[in-house]
């Protein structure tokens, strides 16, 4: 008789199980499942339990079916808590590659144990579209005595390159998601260490440091082993325009079989940051390759989404012009040293009315500096305002220097020598460079922070003045 009272009670102890899963398939949002027997809770509490036992427990699986629709399911099991007696289960739905499922609405929930008044608890932590789990990456600590897990998200073409991945955790009764988005680097590797989340390219790492509940984030420039003949930066400016440490339109002055690497100065912000080159890339993460013969002559565009400002440069020097070989010789900085400015109509000693008589009137007048510019072709002679009688003579001659010739600022260096000062002049927000060489009162205007960007122009200054 014994025998089948215990027998009668197990068959009523899962007929009455089986009925609490049933009540729990009607149900929306943070739902609750009645208990297994106290017995089945005390040997799963004592032992490692698989997923398949716990979906089969909770129904888990069921609840989340209801909600995907087409979509492919998956679950994942941890302990949110280092006191937990059992395991949550997190459960999530994705496309599985197929694109066409990209706009279904997608579901992440949990499933928990409350031990207090034995049932199972499920809570939705995310019901949107466009956000579908690429992997799980594992679990990260995020408080003391408290672990989350880590999931890719798969990218979108609406994020333009940007990496995100969510953190499913237990805060406070309840279970929380945060979503860590990084926009500094490019299909990054990502790794997980105790309380710390790092994903890095080969040139920016960004670290998500958790404390206290709460992720801090960290960026940085790493340092590469790579070595280049020629080195271009790239950054970005305040207005969020990027730059280079060559000028736009610049030649990189290199010959077949030199190296070049494009790398970033800081961990500035991507949007589908490209650099599109036909080249022989030897590591096109690093940004590095070899130039080959049938390289030269070729461009390189780097930018940003909408890549309507792209930087360009070309592969190689052009050959020089007559002019720009001339301008790089001692014997033109002894012209402007003696006060003569090569190919100039007027010089020092005239005055300011016989610029009128001699070159008529001026294709372009504007005030600079305090003083009245009158340019005629690629020279401009600055003299006094009309209304102005304190001085009569020439100020300032100024010859401009088309982008065309391709001098750069270090071509000038090489030729005249090391300037007496570097300086941004009276407008370092425009980023122009001043070279001033003293002894021959020039200033040599440099297009770009950096003493390698493209020379613009010369201004002389009136020794006498």
């Amino acid at each position: 008789m014994k025998k089948w009272t215990t027998l009668l009670l197990l068959v009523l102890g899962a007929v009455y199980f089986i009925t609490g899963c049933a009540q729990h398939k009607s149900g929306l949002g943070a739902q609750s499942l009645e208990s297994p027997p106290a017995d089945l809770a005390d040997q799963m509490a004592t032992e490692e339990v698989s997923i398949e036992e716990l979906l089969a427990e909770s129904d888990f699986q069921g609840f989340l079916a209801e909600r995907c629709g087409e979509l492919t399911t998956e679950f994942t099991q941890f302990y949110a808590t280092s006191t937990d007696a059992r395991q949550t289960l997190v459960g999530y739905c994705h496309h599985d590659g197929n694109t066409e499922l990209e706009m279904e609405e997608v579901t992440i929930a949990v499933a928990s144990f409350n031990e207090e008044k034995q049932q199972w608890v499920f809570q939705v932590v995310v019901e949107e579209s466009l956000f579908h789990i690429e992997e799980e990456l594992g679990l990260i600590e995020v408080d003391e005595g408290q672990s989350g897990v880590v999931f890719r998200k798969s990218p979108s073409k609406a994020e333009f390159g940007m990496t995100t991945v969510a953190v499913v955790y237990k805060k406070d009764d309840h279970f929380a998601i945060e979503f860590l988005t990084s926009d500094v680097v490019q299909s990054p590797d990502i790794t997980l260490a105790g309380n710390l989340i790092t994903m890095e390219d080969k040139q920016v790492k960004e670290t998500f440091t958790f404390t206290n509940g709460k992720a801090i984030s960290e960026k940085q420039i790493k340092e590469q082993s790579v070595s280049a003949d020629i080195v271009v930066s790239i950054d970005m400016n305040e207005n969020e325009e990027l730059y280079g440490s060559i000028a736009n339109g610049g030649h990189l002055p290199v010959k077949p079989g030199d190296t070049v690497l494009i790398k970033r100065k800081s961990p500035f912000q991507l949007t589908n940051f490209q650099i599109r080159a036909d080249v022989d890339w030897l590591d096109q993460e690093a940004g590095l390759f070899r130039v080959r013969k049938e390289d030269m002559g070729k461009s390189i565009e780097i930018g940003n989404y909408p890549f309507d400002e792209m930087i360009h440069y070309t592969i190689g020097t052009p050959e020089r012009s007559d002019f720009a070989e001339s301008f790089l010789t001692k014997d033109f900085y002894h012209s402007l040293v003696a006060g003569n400015m090569p190919g100039a109509t007027i010089n020092f000693k005239s005055k300011r009315d016989e610029v009128y008589e001699k070159l008529g009137s001026p294709d372009e007048e504007f005030g600079w500096k305090g003083a009245n510019y009158l340019r005629y072709g690629q020279y401009a002679y600055s003299v006094a305002f009309p209304f102005a009688d304190d001085f009569d003579g020439i100020y300032t001659i100024y010859r401009e220097i088309p982008e065309s010739e391709s001098i750069m600022g270090s071509d000038v260096i090489e030729a005249w020598g090391k300037p007496d000062e570097e300086s941004y002049g009276e407008q370092p927000e425009e980023g122009i460079r001043v070279l001033s060489y003293h002894n021959a009162a020039t200033d040599v205007y440099v297009q770009g922070p950096q003493a390698d960007s493209l020379v613009i122009g010369i201004e002389m200054w009136n020794k006498e003045r």
